[in-house]
């Protein structure tokens, strides 16, 4: 696969070199169909979409006096709404991003504290980011809003809040370009294609319960004790998708339409995420140090592979902050390589968390913006003793957030990246070539205590590349 140099400059998202006309023209477009698990949206056939296009959505809780206490999940905002992206040409899957809100969760961490915390808290409903504290000098989080009496006791931002009117709870954004990968690289020219582009929408939901809380929304302790109900609702009303549609002189236009119609077609290589699903178990009988090996067969034979991204997350646990979105770090460090052709990508396993932090890092090309207390263990725990407990609690229990204590985000970030570009853009084109074999997974974990006996979801994104083909406005898809 060649990489998107001979695509035309019109339908690449970075800036044109000269631009002589552009017209934007953005239409409020409403779905076809919407309801509290789906929605639809068919997009008009006229000219190059912006991958800045945006959706928007609002939420209300199920009582009033759940106002001042629900709040979305601090490192995913209104992310977490969404359960499954689609993109479509006429019938024809062009791009499917399954599990969203745990991709996007992770995905967020390489922004900038400064971006996470001037844009998207506004934006997203997030709350991120940490800060010495005002009394011992522990770490608390930054965006919170403290009582001025004990500097300890921290409260959401009143207008990110979930509120029970409608009309007053806040509108929330997602860029089109954040749902699908294959947007941050390329537009789509709707002025070729011979059959409607639609987007489709699969919902997280929240009713009233512990059982879905932190699906789609957190919920703050009552000051008096009373339980409430923690439902989630969607305003179908608020959901509407803000299209941008870019057309240039007659001479960039035409210069789009006439590969379209060449012998050759218009040919888009674009990435796409592929997930897979593995269950951790319970060790029976935990005595001492077990080791536990788990396999995963990574399912992208005859592909080329960009990434791998792996999230972890103990079964049947909703963090109180976090929600739903998070990744746990192990007490005892586990250990990961990967075969790939039948051949280990590392002479040895990787088992240091600083190791794979960098190997994350490769991942998206630049440092996870979190502090080292969210990504792991390292700097709380006794290296002499054989479970590795918790004896330097950099945030306290003390130290609260909507009455739930702060050191809930301690070792939640724990992302594993393993970059598999040859080239350090992470261009497509330059993934690796998977042959008849599917890409297998080892993970060594290390149990000691019931605590982390628990059992795990392990959840595997893999970035391959794909190739669209237009050719006289019909496209061919590969796998």
């Amino acid at each position: 696969m060649s990489n998107n140099i001979n695509l035309p400059d019109a339908l690449k998202t970075k800036p044109m070199a000269t631009v002589s006309t552009m017209n934007v023209d953005t239409n409020i477009l409403d779905p076809v169909i919407c309801n509290q698990e789906f929605c639809r949206f068919v997009l008009e056939k006229k000219g190059i979409l912006d991958a800045g296009s945006t959706f928007t959505f609002s939420l209300g809780n199920a009582h009033v006096d759940m106002d001042a206490l629900m709040f979305l999940p601090v490192r995913t905002g209104i992310h977490a709404l969404i359960k499954r992206a689609v993109l479509r040409v006429g019938t024809k899957i062009i791009s499917n991003v399954d599990d969203y809100a745990h991709y996007q969760t992770c995905k967020r961490q390489f922004k900038s504290i400064e971006e996470k915390n001037l844009k998207d808290m506004i934006k997203i409903g997030t709350h991120e980011g940490l800060e010495p504290g005002e009394t011992d000098g522990t770490l608390q989080m930054k965006s919170a809003i403290y009582d001025a009496a004990t500097k300890i006791v921290g409260k959401s931002l009143p207008e990110i809040r979930i509120l029970n009117d409608f009309r007053k709870s806040p509108v929330f954004q997602i860029k089109l370009s954040d749902l699908f990968p294959m947007l941050k690289n390329i537009q789509l020219p709707l002025f070729v294609f011979n059959e409607p582009v639609s987007v489709e929408l699969t919902f997280n939901t929240q009713v009233d319960g512990a059982a879905q809380l932190g699906n789609v929304a957190c919920a703050g302790v009552d000051p008096g004790g009373i339980t409430y109900s923690t439902a989630v609702f969607l305003n179908t009303n608020s959901v509407k998708f803000l299209a941008d549609y870019l057309t240039y002189d007659d001479d960039t236009m035409n210069q789009t339409a006439a590969q379209v119609m060449s012998a050759e077609g218009l040919q888009m290589p674009y990435e796409d995420l592929i997930e897979t699903i593995k269950s951790v178990p319970v060790v029976a009988g935990l005595t001492g140090v077990n080791s536990t090996t788990v396999n995963t067969d990574v399912a992208v034979s005859n592909r080329r592979v960009r990434s791998l991204l792996v999230t972890t997350k103990k079964n049947l646990e909703s963090n109180p902050l976090s929600g739903a979105y998070h990744s746990n770090a192990q007490a005892n460090n586990d250990e990961i390589n990967v075969k790939i052709n039948d051949v280990s990508l590392y002479p040895n396993d990787v088992k240091k968390e600083a190791q794979k932090q960098y190997e994350l890092s490769k991942v998206f090309g630049r440092d996870i913006e979190c502090h080292n207390v969210e990504y792991s263990l390292d700097a709380l725990t006794n290296k002499q003793d054989p479970a590795n407990a918790v004896n330097n609690l950099l945030i306290p229990n003390a130290t609260l957030f909507e009455g739930h204590p702060q050191s809930h985000l301690i070792a939640t970030n724990n992302y594993i990246g393993i970059d598999l570009s040859s080239s350090p853009e992470n261009r497509p084109g330059t993934g690796t070539l998977i042959g008849d074999k599917p890409i297998q997974l080892k993970r060594v974990f290390k149990r000691v205590t019931a605590e982390n006996n628990k059992g795990h979801t392990m959840r595997v994104f893999a970035m391959v590349e794909r190739m669209m083909v237009i050719k006289d406005g019909s496209i061919l898809v590969s796998n």
